[in-house]
């Protein structure tokens, strides 16, 4: 397995020891590294087209980002796990109507995915922060309910300064059945690419989209070697020793990048 996913000899040692989580994060990071998943010639023409066309011309720069993929709609409302979450959640903020008994919301606010900007220390530097989402309407109205404006940025928690970039309606993309079916997929793996590359991605992963990204935010731990009494490192660990970049990183055989989990 890990030979043919492009493993090193030593890495290939360290795969034959894993067990469970571990073993198919290694061997995932192993397939995202030799490019095995890839996008066809044409399809990646068209994601590049649109990329430039429609979000690096807003977001300004290629490097250095954050992204939040805001989930809601009908797919997230039929599983029955994370529909049981929102629901908890809503009541627990008061977002229900006594009168009526019924929810002022059927969807976590953008306001909860920005908790983990409050433990950033304050800076004046400017943030850019990528939302993908597939209610960008809805997502726009929150963000001018965040804070402050400062030019195009937002003042977060009168301490961060943000300047958000939101993905486009897909609806209105293409003209035609198939062409507007054609330019939606483009639009999500335009968003799938800028969201796995962000410096700091903030998202859920009850969905598909979800796992797929953390899928391609893995890598392997060079620095590890023979590892057989370093007992196993669950995925909340490895995550954490990711971001914080303490001494036991070198203890974990994959490496997650700064990633938060917004719910579920």
């Amino acid at each position: 397995w890990a030979v043919r996913a492009g493993a090193e000899p030593k890495e290939a040692d360290v795969f034959s020891k894993l067990k469970g989580r571990d073993m198919y994060d290694y061997i995932g990071a192993l397939l995202v590294r030799s490019n095995v998943l890839r996008l066809q010639p044409q399809i990646k023409d068209d994601t590049n087209i649109h990329i430039k066309k429609f979000i690096y011309r807003k977001l300004y720069i290629k490097t250095s980002h954050d992204a939040i993929h805001v989930h809601r709609g009908e797919d997230i409302r039929a599983d029955t796990g994370a529909r049981r979450y929102i629901d908890n959640y809503l009541e627990g903020h008061e977002y229900n109507n006594e009168a009526t008994q019924t929810l002022t919301l059927d969807y976590i606010p953008l306001l909860h995915y920005m908790r983990h900007y409050h433990d950033l220390k304050c800076s004046k530097d400017l943030r850019r922060v990528y939302i993908a989402t597939d209610d960008p309407k809805a997502v726009r109205r929150e963000i001018h309910e965040l804070g402050p404006k400062k030019g195009h940025a937002v003042l977060f928690n009168n301490c961060h300064k943000i300047k958000f970039t939101v993905s486009k309606v897909k609806k209105i993309l293409g003209a035609g059945v198939c062409a507007a079916r054609y330019a939606r997929t483009i639009a999500d793996i335009s968003d799938f690419i800028v969201v796995r590359t962000a410096d700091t991605f903030v998202g859920e992963f009850n969905s598909d989209w979800g796992k797929l990204i953390r899928l391609f935010r893995l890598a392997v731990n060079q620095e590890v070697g023979m590892i057989g009494n370093r007992g196993m490192l669950g995925p909340t660990q490895k995550l954490v020793l990711g971001q914080r970049g303490g001494a036991e990183m070198d203890q974990s055989p994959v490496l997650l990048k700064d990633t938060k989990v917004a719910w579920g």
